[in-house]
């Protein structure tokens, strides 16, 4: 996806997450931190929740703030087997990452939660993530586009690239597992 926003606030580019239970969730979530206590104010984060509970969930954030009124380019890729990789800007040599490999439960681009198929949004945080879709908490400020989703489809480092460099092919229908 390429994003541009000039705002250091709470804003999601994409998610797809359901209630499981309590006030915990399961889907992933793309976005611009707000939070002003971890020193991650402005830059790009990815969680990827499983379950009830933090074992079940892991957070990718960017190394550098990105709400900086720039187009920026990001490439989540998942390896089941070991690590989830946050590539920004095109850059292949140095990816965020963090280790998957000792979890047990699925990355998967369509879960469901018990309740059905989580709707993806792209510029705002689902119902159940704000309690309304009225509410305007997490809605992106800024710009957002050329949003797709691979499954059962690991990009690799010359994706990254051509992603990066030519943007999403002209007719991406022809892409092997694209789901949205």
């Amino acid at each position: 996806a390429w994003f541009k926003t000039s705002e250091a606030a709470y804003g999601v580019i994409f998610n797809k997450t359901s209630k499981s239970g309590g006030n915990d969730y399961v889907g992933w979530n793309l976005y611009i931190s707000g939070d002003t206590g971890d020193s991650s104010e402005g830059k790009l984060k990815f969680w990827h929740r499983t379950g009830t509970g933090g074992v079940h969930i892991v957070t990718v954030t960017s190394a550098n703030v990105l709400s900086d009124g720039s187009w920026h380019h990001v490439v989540i890729a998942a390896d089941r087997s070991d690590e989830i990789k946050m590539y920004i800007d095109g850059d292949v040599g140095s990816p965020t990452t963090v280790d998957v490999s000792s979890r047990t439960q699925t990355i998967n681009a369509n879960f469901d939660a018990g309740t059905g198929d989580a709707a993806l949004l792209i510029g705002m945080e689902s119902a159940d993530l704000s309690a309304s879709l009225a509410s305007s908490i997490g809605d992106f400020n800024g710009s957002i586009d050329e949003v797709a989703i691979f499954q059962q489809r690991e990009l690799g480092t010359a994706d990254v690239t051509a992603f990066y460099n030519n943007g999403a092919p002209t007719d991406i229908t022809a892409e092997d597992s694209l789901v949205g």
